[in-house]
């Protein structure tokens, strides 16, 4: 089964030198195929004379998770790909991982997506065992700072795969379209993933394919980006794929979540770009109403379907709005 691992990279050139040698180890046959993007440390040169055989898709301007994913995936599905496994460049696969997640995506015609098991590098703490979306229109990585004792070792459905180590059925593209470059990084891979649940496709968590993950490898060192993406895309998660009764229904969390996230940007010095992230949204806003309607048009799921794939719950790690929640039911 023809398949491709697509690694999107900016100027990390020792991580994408660790991640490309772990590929080269993998069990199962497959290509490479690097985006460089907006990189200008030497990754292309590099990937030249150490690794020829690596494809390299070069871009002078940046284009964001998203965007540079989208270059390996069509360059995939041009080249006859079944598969398209993506891969941050600052994770580390075990030598299994690509075959263990084309096993369990070629089991079932249906199952679209498959995520892995991803570890902290260096650690047994967990990243993420697969992605959930809260009722408070949060989503978050199921497991993330927990040891990993073996307590998410079943396969299983999940809400949404991590786009820095997942699988992809070429067939799943063509359906729903690929990623959302208007996010440009982070939900866009719950995005996807919900897009694909309106469509009957299943996304599973395969805890036997694992990689070890550098936390905020590329990120970290971008003053404000988390603030800025995170402030743009949740509201534009759930504008696309919430049906309108569950919408109205669960509006009010997400506000009092949206707000004591823009606030708390202040007490950290980044109120500027948390504006800009709320500025950017509205903007974005008149497009994403006309994608909902075509997500939903299209959809397989009915409201109550939609609202049984949520945790009715807040995230693990929302505990300012657990201590607001917790002083409202006081009274």
């Amino acid at each position: 089964m023809k398949t491709s691992v697509v690694v999107p990279t900016l100027n990390s050139i020792e991580d994408i030198k660790t991640c490309i040698t772990a590929l080269k180890k993998q069990t199962l046959k497959h290509s490479i195929v690097v985006v460089a993007n907006g990189a200008i440390d030497g990754t292309q040169r590099y990937l030249a004379n150490e690794h020829p055989d690596v494809t390299v898709l070069s871009y002078v301007k940046p284009l964001g998770f998203a965007g540079a994913v989208n270059a390996g995936i069509k360059f995939s599905l041009e080249n006859g790909y079944k598969y398209i496994a993506l891969l941050n460049n600052d994770a580390v696969a075990d030598k299994i991982w690509l075959e263990t997640l084309v096993e369990t995506i070629a089991k079932a015609s249906d199952t679209g997506i498959v995520t892995s098991k991803i570890r902290h590098l260096g650690s047994n703490k967990l990243d993420s065992t697969g992605d959930y979306y809260t009722s408070w229109l949060l989503p978050y990585p199921r497991g993330r700072g927990v040891k990993d004792r073996g307590q998410y070792d079943s396969r299983e459905e999940v809400v949404s795969a991590s786009g820095g180590a997942s699988i992809y059925s070429a067939e799943l593209f063509k359906s729903i379209g690929l990623f959302d470059e208007d996010f440009y990084a982070y939900y866009e891979d719950v995005d996807i993933s919900l897009r694909a649940h309106h469509r009957g496709w299943k996304v599973v968590y395969e805890p036997k394919a694992i990689v070890e993950h550098k936390i905020g490898g590329t990120s970290s060192g971008i003053r404000g980006f988390t603030t800025l993406q995170t402030m743009k895309n949740l509201p534009l998660l759930y504008l696309k794929n919430v049906p309108s009764r569950l919408l109205f229904r669960y509006w009010w969390k997400f506000a009092i979540a949206h707000s004591l996230f823009f606030m708390k940007a202040f007490t950290r010095f980044q109120g500027y770009y948390a504006l800009k992230g709320v500025i950017l949204s509205v903007i974005l806003t008149p497009s994403k109403l006309i994608a909902r309607r075509h997500i939903l048009k299209r959809s397989v799921l009915s409201t109550s379907d939609f609202d049984k794939l949520l945790v009715h719950d807040l995230p693990p790690n929302a505990r300012m709005l657990r201590k607001l929640r917790k002083m409202v039911t006081r009274r």
